[in-house]
C-alpha cells in the first residue's frame, strides 16, 4: 500500500490487514503517533551508527528523519553533534531538537574538521543524499569512522570519494527502512513526547494534501513535519 500504482492513505477510511496495525497508546496523541513510522527507521539506523557514550557525530540533511537521528544520537550520549542544513528555519528545529552546532553545507566538512582538529567526526549520518552529502559526510569523518546514510538518492548512481574513503578506512552503511522497530519507536514517542513534538509544525485536513506537499516542496514558513488529519 501506498507505492506507485496502490492506492495511498490520504483518505478518511482505507482497510489493511489486521498484522499491519498497531495500537496507539492512549497517552500518545494522534500527532504524536504520526512520527512512529520515521522514528522506526533512525531507531533501525543506529544499529549501524553504533555510536558509543562520548563519541562525536555530524548529521547531514534536517528533514524529520534527520531531526529525529539528532534527538536519539543526545539520548544515546552523543557528546557533541554537528547538523548541515541549507534552509534556515531547519537548523533553528536541529537545535531545539539537540545539535549543539548548525551549518550551512558550503565549508561544513571544512569546519568540523577545524572544530576537532584535524581529526574529525566518530560518526557521520547522511540524512539527505541529495548534492555532495555523501561526500561532505567522508570528508568530516575520522580515520576508522563510520558512515551511514539514511536519505535515499534521487539517482540510481551516485558519486563518491572512493580514495578519501579508502585511505581513511571508513565503513560504509546504508540503511533500507525499518525492520520491526515500530514498538521500540512508539514507546520512545511515548516516553519522550516534548524531545519529538517540536517536528509537527503544520496541520492541514484532506482537502490540503496538495497544498503540504507544495509548501514542503518549497520549504514555506518553516515547515518540517505536516500532519493530515481526516
Amino acid at each position: 500500500l501506498s507505492m506507485p500504482e496502490d492506492p495511498g492513505f490520504f483518505r478518511e477510511f482505507v482497510n489493511v490487514p489486521v498484522e499491519s496495525l498497531l495500537p496507539l497508546p492512549p497517552d500518545l496523541s494522534f500527532e504524536e503517533g504520526t512520527l512512529f513510522e520515521p522514528l522506526a527507521v533512525v531507531v533501525h539506523s543506529m544499529k549501524f551508527v553504533a555510536l558509543q557514550p562520548g563519541e562525536t557525530a555530524v548529521v547531514f540533511g534536517t528533514g524529520p528523519i534527520g531531526l529525529m537521528t539528532i534527538a536519539l544520537l543526545r539520548l544515546s550520549g552523543a557528546r557533541r553533534i554537528w547538523a548541515v542544513e541549507p534552509v534556515a528555519a531547519r537548523r533553528a528545529l536541529a537545535l531545539a531538537m539537540g545539535a549543539d552546532a548548525v551549518l550551512d553545507p558550503e565549508g561544513a566538512a571544512a569546519q568540523i574538521l577545524a572544530d576537532t582538529g584535524r581529526r574529525g567526526v566518530d560518526v557521520a549520518i547522511d540524512c539527505a543524499a541529495k548534492g555532495n552529502s555523501l561526500n561532505g559526510c567522508i570528508a568530516a569523518t575520522r580515520n576508522a569512522g563510520r558512515v551511514v546514510v539514511t536519505g535515499i538518492p534521487s539517482d540510481a548512481r551516485v558519486s563518491i570519494d572512493f580514495h578519501t574513503m579508502r585511505r581513511k578506512e571508513l565503513a560504509l552503511f546504508n540503511v533500507r527502512r525499518s525492520n520491526r522497530e515500530s514498538e521500540i519507536a512508539i514507546d520512545l514517542l511515548r516516553d519522550h513526547p516534548a524531545r519529538f513534538r517540536p517536528l509537527v509544525t503544520h496541520r492541514f485536513g484532506l482537502d490540503g494534501v496538495q497544498h503540504a506537499f507544495e509548501m514542503l516542496e518549497r520549504f514555506e514558513d518553516g515547515i518540517a513535519k505536516a500532519v493530515i488529519r481526516p
